[in-house]
Order: C-alpha cells, then sequence, then structure tokens
C-alpha cells in the first residue's frame, strides 16, 4: 500500500523561531486574542501550513472555514488576481458594486425563502448585531451576540432575511 507523507516534523513544537515570535507577541498583542496553538505560521498549500521553524502540520482548520478549497488553490488565486487588478476593496455602503448585487441575486435565488428576499453580508459579528440586527427587529439597542451568530456569522459571512423591516 502507498502512502503519502506530508507531515513533516523538524524541531520541538514550538520550534526556536516560533518561540522568538511568540515572546515577542506576548509582549505586542492584546492578551485575549493569544489563545492559539504555539506555532507561527510561515506559508501554506493545499491542505498543508508550514511554521516557521520548518514544521509541516495538515491544516484542519482552514482558516476557521474561509479556506474549504485549501490554500492557494489556483482558480481562488486566480480570481483574486483578477479582483486585485480592478479594485481590492470598498465598503459596499459607501460604493456599491456589482459583484455584490451579483452574489445577492444568486443567493436570493437559492435560499428556501418564499416571496421577495434580500442577502446582506457580514465578515464582523459586531455590525451584524450593533447595525444590522437592531434594524431588523425595530430597536435602538444592540441585539445581544447569540452562540450561533457569533460561530456562523464570521465564518460563513453571509445571512439572507426575507423581512418586512428591510422592504422599503
Amino acid at each position: 500500500m502507498a502512502a503519502t507523507r506530508v507531515i513533516e516534523i523538524r524541531t520541538e513544537i514550538p520550534g526556536p523561531r516560533s518561540r522568538e515570535i511568540l515572546e515577542r507577541e506576548r509582549h505586542a498583542v492584546a492578551a485575549p486574542l493569544i489563545v492559539h496553538e504555539p506555532v507561527v505560521a510561515d506559508r501554506a498549500r493545499g491542505s498543508t501550513i508550514t511554521d516557521v521553524d520548518g514544521n509541516t502540520f495538515v491544516d484542519f482548520v482552514g482558516g476557521v472555514g474561509v479556506a474549504n478549497v485549501g490554500h492557494n488553490h489556483p482558480r481562488v488565486v486566480a480570481a483574486i488576481v483578477e479582483q486585485a487588478e480592478r479594485f481590492l476593496h470598498t465598503d459596499f455602503t459607501v460604493v456599491p458594486y456589482e459583484g455584490y448585487v451579483d452574489l445577492a441575486e444568486r443567493l436570493g435565488v437559492l435560499a428556501p425563502i418564499s416571496g421577495e428576499t434580500r442577502c446582506a453580508f457580514f465578515n464582523s459579528i459586531r455590525f451584524f448585531t450593533v447595525h444590522f440586527c437592531p434594524a431588523v427587529v425595530g430597536t435602538d439597542e444592540p441585539v445581544p451576540a447569540t452562540p450561533l451568530s457569533v460561530n456562523v456569522v464570521p465564518v460563513v459571512v453571509q445571512y439572507c432575511v426575507s423581512e418586512p423591516a428591510l422592504r422599503p
């Protein structure tokens, strides 16, 4: 039986370079953010990630769901390059762009909701709970984050809703 070996451990974990960076992190980064494994990423390819000490691991988290196709997938890289040549980012609430509308239309058709469906995209639980949800439920107060919203919204970064409060 043939086997492919992708895990390669060259040093103790954490390795010397990781330990050096993690010590600097301890003095420069807010403590609540230091909840990670004791390795520091250097590069990734496909389903593997290599730390600054040359240790290679299988990446089971993929950026906690945002890299489900693996790191450096050729189609994803090509799409990033194509978009970067046009523009990198605009805040849709300031300067809208057609791709946002296209995706909202496509997801609206797929959503299991009858009638008009409108979509909103988030990468921040704060925006979702402080700005978006209060508008939906008709309050000026932030809507408390639930375990579902905290875990799903930042990862999936899409929320489709069909609510009268969102209609003009």
